[in-house]
């Protein structure tokens, strides 16, 4: 668990016994004080956190950083200052990746329904229309054994 999570989580604690408590001492004999000191930091960490969060669907979502900040309502030094935060950076990318494997997911989904309809176009009475199908299926073919190779070379590789 990370650091700002577990303060998060052990500081929400705390506000809730102490409201639970009414600021007297818990079965476990800790002292609940009961002030607003514990509201003040949940709340402010929760403030940046959704701004955190904000900026990161800016970033994913846009092409710059300029339109992210416009985006996020934050200045360009406050993006560039999360980037520099290692952990922030970090979810940045596992978000972007997560991002594109979803596209790559989506495109393996519609390939099939691709190669149905260049077979179908590959029988049709323009032979231009059939020539640049045919060629594409061929073509393609040639790339996936070619990749499957190499998968496969590199595979032996390993185990070596």
């Amino acid at each position: 668990m990370d650091l700002k999570l577990k303060d998060f989580l052990i500081e929400r604690d705390t506000m809730e016994n102490s409201q639970k408590t009414n600021g007297q001492q818990t079965a476990n004999g800790k002292f609940a004080p009961n002030n607003n000191r514990n509201s003040e930091i949940y709340g402010d960490f929760m403030a940046k956190q959704l701004k955190k969060e904000t900026v990161l669907i800016a970033l994913i979502e846009t092409s710059s950083i300029r339109a992210a900040a416009q985006k996020a309502d934050v200045s360009e030094a406050t993006i560039y200052k999360y980037l520099q935060d290692k952990e922030f950076l970090a979810e940045y990318r596992n978000a972007r990746r997560q991002t594109v494997e979803t596209a790559i997911a989506q495109m393996q989904n519609a390939a099939s329904e691709a190669v149905e309809r260049l077979k179908e176009l590959q029988h049709c009475e323009n032979p231009a229309v059939a020539a640049r199908c045919a060629q594409i299926i061929f073509e393609n073919s040639i790339k996936g054994m070619e990749t499957t190779d190499i998968l496969e070379r590199l595979e032996v590789l390993e185990k070596q």
